[in-house]
């Protein structure tokens, strides 16, 4: 979904600069910052997207597989926090993830 809505970054920003009727749209346009973070959002999500593909591609659910995917999702997430800083929006959200990932491993 987010790839779609970057795709459409150039009509999307062509129509809120010629929006003339609804003046209140202007307050919800996007800027330069939002769709930066939009594109640095595809990418963290995009960890997720592969291992996700990968565990519903399999008949039936390996422990083999699981692991592997589990590790290289945390290395991306550290790689990705280290990259923009814990206190970026972003970097909190990198946080965010290795903590549940965290509970749930230590759960099983």
């Amino acid at each position: 979904m987010i790839n779609g809505f970057l795709h459409f970054q150039e009509p999307i920003t062509a129509l809120y600069a010629l929006q003339s009727k609804d003046l209140s749209i202007k307050r919800i346009a996007l800027d330069e910052d939002d769709w930066a973070t939009t594109k640095q959002l595809r990418g963290f999500f995009g960890i997720f997207e592969w291992a996700s593909t990968k565990c519903q591609a399999e008949n039936y659910p390996t422990l083999s597989l699981r692991l592997p995917l589990y590790l290289m999702i945390v290395t991306k997430l550290y790689e990705k926090c280290t990259a923009v800083g814990r206190t970026y929006v972003l970097g909190v959200a990198c946080k965010t993830a290795l903590n549940v990932l965290n509970k749930y491993y230590t759960m099983a």
